[in-house]
Formats: C-alpha cells, structure tokens, sequence
C-alpha cells in the first residue's frame, strides 16, 4: 500500500501477518519477538508472555509500549446489536413468562461437542423446574445436529429452531435468550459480548485462556489429576480435562449456575 499509517499492531502473531504488517508501512510497527519474520517486520518488539492467562491478557501485553497496562484492558468483548436486529429478535422470541435458553450443538471438531442426546437429557431435567423454550442455532455444515435434537426434543416440550438469520440478527436473538448452553466455540464468544449468560463445556480445551470477566460464565469440565499433558497445560498449574461428562452432573452444575449465579427461582 501507498498510504503510510502512523501505527501498526499485530494482534495475531501468525500466518501472513508480519506480511500484512510490513505492508502498512506504519512508522511504529508493534509485535511479539517469538518468531524470526516478527522480529523482522516489527520496530518494536513485545516478548511473548505465558499462555498461562486469559488470551485476551495475552494480547493486551503489545499495548504495554504505549504506556497501557495490561490489567486496564478487561478480560472480554462486547458487541452491541442494532435496534432493528432487537426487534426481529422480540418478535421471535415475545417472551410471555418462559426463559429462552439458547443451544449451540455445533463445533469445530467432533471432541468439542457434548452429545445432542445429552443436552436433551440435560434440558428435559431443567424443564422440570422453569418453563423454558430452546433456542437452537443451526450450525452451518453440521445443520443434522440442530435437526437430532429438536426431533429428541419434542416428546419433552417446544423448541425453535434458528435457521437463516443473518450474522447481527442472530446476535441479536442470542441477546434476547436468558443463557446460553454451548461448547467451546465462536457463539461461545458471541454470547458473552452480548452479555448473556453462559453455560459450557470444556472437554478438551481448558476456559481460563477464554472466561470473561464482565459476564456470567461456567466451565462445565471434569478434571482429570494424571501424568498426560499433551498441551503443556501441567506448566499453568492446570490438569488435563475428561470428555465423559455425565449428565447427572450437567444437570447439578446447570442448576447451581441458574440459582446461585443468575437467581432463578423456580
């Protein structure tokens, strides 16, 4: 590019970055040192700190040249939602007495996933305590699993299915429910920049690194205290997490999370 920007901050450290990087022509190019084409791109090197912390801690470290403390920059993200994309969401979602809880089935990779018969399972137990609708987002590329569940669903209530919506509208309805059950995936992220409330699953991925601070959020994981550490994970103090999370324990974590966290009264 021609044009010569004053600053450049490279937030991804990877890939064709230091590339884009040296493009901007910026005066001060700002970037971690961890690698031979960053340290080559950048003016001012940032050393990479410990993964041992949330990411977005991690991030914040490059504005420390500016004169920015990392702990001045919070722990998680915001995404504010149109009043158009509001209203599409009521209309939708009117409310009428029930608490919407919004389902993500879909993730990147199969081990991410919690079994769609166990959120079922899971969803049929709460529906014993509260009137509540499930709002199921369709997951591109993985659309059978929203379809599973609103078929295993419909012997224990009502379900909606989301389907088509564009990427603020969905934001927008994600916003309206009252929690959201999901892995850990991008909705995951999603969910807490609009400030609902979320309910996941770690079954291979650790939340520390992920967990916001300015929204409620539970990690539904079991620890499991043995020599595999294929992550690097035992460095951070963190064990490595089980993937067999039973229902039954689903169902007391969830509970607990929606009285004790959100005060839901039954």
């Amino acid at each position: 590019s021609r044009k010569k920007f004053d600053l450049s901050i490279n937030l991804y450290s990877g890939g064709a970055s230091a590339f884009i990087t040296r493009l901007t022509n910026a005066r001060i190019r700002i970037g971690f040192s961890h690698s031979k084409k960053l340290r080559k791109a950048n003016n001012v090197l940032v050393e990479h700190p410990s993964i041992c912390q949330n990411a977005t801690k991690v991030l914040a470290e490059l504005l420390i040249p500016l004169g920015i403390n990392k702990e001045q920059v919070r722990s998680g993200s915001s995404y504010y939602c149109l009043p158009e994309h509001q209203e599409k969401a009521k209309s939708l979602l009117p409310g009428n007495n029930v608490r919407y809880i919004a389902v993500n089935l879909g993730a990147s990779t199969s081990d991410k996933r919690w079994p769609v018969r166990n959120i079922v399972a899971l969803l049929a137990e709460v529906a014993r305590d509260y009137s509540i609708v499930p709002v199921v987002f369709e997951n591109p590329g993985q659309e059978y699993l929203a379809h599973e569940f609103k078929s295993l669903y419909e012997a224990h209530g009502k379900s909606t299915l989301l389907s088509g919506f564009e990427f603020p509208e969905e934001a927008a309805v994600l916003e309206r429910c009252d929690v959201l059950i999901s892995g850990d995936t991008g909705l995951m992220h999603l969910g807490s920049a609009v400030k609902t409330p979320v309910f996941a699953f770690f079954l291979v991925t650790r939340p520390e690194p992920v967990m916001p601070d300015d929204c409620p959020f539970h990690a539904c994981m079991i620890e499991i205290n043995d020599a595999m550490d294929e992550f690097g994970w035992r460095e951070c103090g963190w064990c490595r997490l089980g993937w067999d999370i039973s229902v039954d324990f689903a169902v007391n974590e969830f509970r607990g999370f929606v009285k004790n966290k959100l005060g839901w009264s039954e």
